[in-house]
């Protein structure tokens, strides 16, 4: 069996390669798909089932990237602020996520991908979000997918996120 560390590490190389601008890259053997590597492409292809990450980077920092790294961008089709948050560590991060430059949505999608359920993405709760940002719990070895709406439809915005452990 495959363990969840290939889908930590794939979900965060590939964000990396997202924010690097990466324009080609190859891998040989990719995991079958009931493997955890590739929910990770999942994640990012179609958490939902039906739209991707976004096209266009925005600026994403977070204060621990070792253990709790995330990675954003705004979808051209809605202009929804797409955040793909990796915990990396061995036990649940709390984390308190701001947003500057983005006025968003009352709530957020949330798709979720873990050690806890490995053959499947979780549909979460919506996550609610006020003007600075929102404080969620990362479980253990998880990547978390947030989508959120822009306040007003047809706006792009090219936010700042910070997140802090």
């Amino acid at each position: 069996m495959c363990h969840i560390n290939g889908a930590l590490a794939q979900a965060d190389v590939l964000g990396i390669f997202g924010r690097q601008g990466l324009d080609l890259a190859t891998l040989w053997g990719p995991p079958q798909p009931t493997e955890p590597g590739a929910f990770a492409f999942r994640m990012y292809r179609s958490a939902d089932g039906r739209r991707g990450f976004g096209e266009i980077g925005v600026q994403a920092a977070s204060a621990n990237s070792d253990q709790l790294a995330m990675y954003a961008a705004v979808r051209g089709s809605d202009g929804a602020l797409t955040m793909m948050v990796i915990n990396k560590s061995g036990g649940p991060l709390s984390s308190t996520l701001s947003l500057n430059g983005f006025a968003s949505g009352a709530s957020a999608l949330a798709y979720r991908y873990s050690g806890a359920q490995q053959d499947q993405i979780v549909t979460l709760p919506q996550q609610p979000v006020n003007s600075s940002g929102f404080q969620a719990v990362f479980p253990a070895s998880s990547i978390t997918l947030y989508v959120i709406p822009p306040a007003h439809q047809h706006t792009v915005y090219l936010p700042e996120l910070l997140l802090r452990p």
